[in-house]
């Protein structure tokens, strides 16, 4: 109802709202965006271009993008990868939530130079075993800081069962990175790309 009184040209959504097919029915058009890698994003950006008239704007935004994914790709290309564990729920600290392939994390991950110890378990999301993260032993532990109360501290992580054992805490690299930069797929995706590059590297 909040969406029709606004009278919108279009909407946009990321498909995850159980109910935008109704918008079909009332007559108001709208596009899903749910880019899953930054060749995806870079489509949506030009489409909205076209869609809104800005092809422009949008075009100069795309190549603005690429020229700044390239720098760092260039920069971390012989540089260690750094075994990578992040952490987006530590609700459960036995069982954290993390990603693995398919999700934009883990490809902003390989991007800025480091290697997501989740990459092998086949699923973007998915609870980390305490024991599968004693076994894969990263080196660097990167933990959101958007996720309010299922976000965790360094300190505590320091003092946790299983977790303190890992290289990343015997060697005290624990870094926070802001979600907003990585989890929202627009254009601040590249300074979430910069910023996990600063941390590996």
């Amino acid at each position: 109802e909040k969406i029709t009184a606004l009278d919108p040209d279009l909407v946009l959504t990321d498909g995850y709202a159980a109910d935008i097919e109704k918008l079909d029915a009332l007559g108001i058009p709208y596009m899903v965006l749910d880019p899953h890698d930054f060749d995806g994003l870079l489509a949506n950006i030009e489409l909205l271009g076209q869609i809104t008239g800005t092809e422009g704007k949008a075009g100069d935004l795309v190549r603005e993008m690429e020229e700044r994914i390239e720098v760092v790709v260039a920069a971390v290309a012989d540089a260690p990868r750094p075994r990578v564990f992040y952490v987006f729920d530590a609700t459960e600290l036995s069982k954290p939530w993390t990603v693995g392939p398919g999700s934009f994390i883990d490809g902003l991950i390989s991007l800025a130079g480091g290697e997501n110890v989740a990459a092998q378990s086949g699923e973007p999301w998915l609870q980390f075993s305490i024991e599968s993260l004693v076994d894969t032993d990263p080196e660097l532990i990167l933990v959101d800081t958007s996720m309010g109360t299922a976000m965790v501290s360094p300190e505590e992580l320091r003092q946790a069962a299983g977790w303190k054992v890992t290289t990343a805490i015997r060697t005290d690299r624990v870094s926070m990175i802001d979600g907003d930069l990585i989890n929202r797929h627009g254009p601040r995706l590249v300074d979430g790309l910069e910023e996990m590059a600063r941390i590996f590297h």
